[in-house]
């Protein structure tokens, strides 16, 4: 099928969430451990707890822990940005702040799992009590903020700038998590019972690090609950109809009164002279999640990357947002686009921090009135 290459635009956040993406890469493969949310479950290492850890070397799961902390402030560190770009545009939007508020709630549920660990191995339980009052500190921040009417939007920027100034204290602890992972301390004399062996440790368990590797895919074991467009090989698309040629199947057009709006299929209306959504919106929303077209049922796997991309046009220019969700209102990524009346592909990138069976990809079309179409709208899983 013959037809122009649309334009491109690639948010500016993407470079932040590729590196991110290397980031967590890195990390694991030197630590050659499992991902941190499964290993306790899946891990065939038999040293569970930190009683049972060589004399020598901390348990592969702590190692697995310090990496995932490091991950999660990574990514803390570009939400604190994130937040310093709303307050400063001559317009806060409450509903933005509060979008990135709810990133790092999310985040810091994988960050907290993790410094919980921590706390199970003598030498490292002073760091895991830092980090998890540190996440703590952040949370009642954050849940005094959210508490607030969207419509005070004071509150809601003076509460960035706490977070913030909050966040601020990342890299002292980003040190200390770097040190335990340089330079794993040795467990104390006391932690274990294996004094009448000594010699035993270094030589009876020299496979263990080995063993944690093949369970580094951590959505190989529910890969059958998932739904069949949720799944397959690496770079297959996740979203079901992701084109439209199927009509409305596969997707629901939310609409939260007093708004008003309506979706139909134009056979011919799409890129190339395929099928397009189209979008009517008769009564707009202030609330950017008052209209919106959404797409169910993604699988993503923890600590994949991900390409969102999306061709679309308006009947005049206005904003939309592109918006990866899981269950409780929770936000893995959004990106705000302006687009015009040419068809135009926005894309931005993705790591998923926690396994989702049923995440949602929506496309916000509140604060403006004007018509949309829609046509490719993709979520494929990338090499990262």
């Amino acid at each position: 099928m013959g037809f122009r290459r649309p334009a491109a635009i690639v948010s500016p956040e993407s470079i932040a969430s590729i590196l991110v993406g290397i980031l967590a890469v890195v990390v694991m493969a030197a630590q050659v451990v499992a991902s941190p949310p499964t290993t306790a479950s899946s891990s065939p290492s038999p040293e569970p707890t930190a009683s049972a850890a060589p004399a020598a070397g901390m348990p592969p799961l702590i190692g697995s822990s310090l990496a995932t902390i490091l991950i999660v402030n990574e990514r803390l560190a570009v939400r604190a940005q994130a937040l310093g770009q709303a307050i400063a545009s001559k317009k806060p939007v409450a509903d933005d702040i509060a979008t990135i508020l709810r990133l790092i709630n999310t985040e810091m549920a994988v960050g907290n799992e993790a410094a919980n660990r921590l706390l199970n191995y003598p030498p490292t339980l002073s760091l895991g009590e830092a980090l998890a009052a540190f996440y703590a500190k952040v949370g009642a921040q954050n849940a005094d903020t959210l508490g607030k009417s969207l419509n005070n939007v004071a509150a809601y920027v003076d509460g960035a700038r706490k977070v913030i100034r909050i966040l601020d204290g990342l890299e002292a602890l980003n040190v200390r998590v770097r040190a335990a992972l340089e330079a794993p301390p040795s467990p104390s004399p006391s932690v274990g019972a294996a004094s009448p062996s000594p010699a035993s440790p270094p030589s009876s368990r020299p496979t263990a690090p080995p063993t944690a590797p093949p369970s580094l895919p951590p959505s190989a074991a529910p890969s059958g609950s998932a739904p069949a467009a949720s799944q397959g090989p690496l770079g297959s698309e996740l979203v079901v109809n992701h084109d439209f040629e199927e009509g409305v199947t596969g997707w629901r057009l939310l609409v939260t009164q007093p708004a008003s709006a309506n979706l139909a299929i134009e056979p011919k209306a799409g890129l190339g002279g395929t099928a397009a959504a189209r979008i009517d919106i008769a009564v707009g929303s202030e609330a950017r999640t008052g209209v919106s077209l959404t797409s169910a049922g993604i699988h993503l796997r923890q600590g994949a990357s991900y390409v969102v991309s999306v061709a679309v046009r308006a009947a005049e220019p206005r904003e939309i947002r592109v918006r990866v969700a899981g269950a409780g209102d929770l936000t893995y990524a959004a990106r705000v686009f302006t687009v015009g009346t040419a068809w135009t592909v926005v894309s931005f990138d993705l790591t998923q921090i926690v396994e989702d069976p049923a995440a949602e990809l929506s496309l916000d079309l509140g604060r403006s009135s004007a018509t949309v179409w829609f046509d490719n709208v993709s979520l494929r899983e990338s090499p990262g």
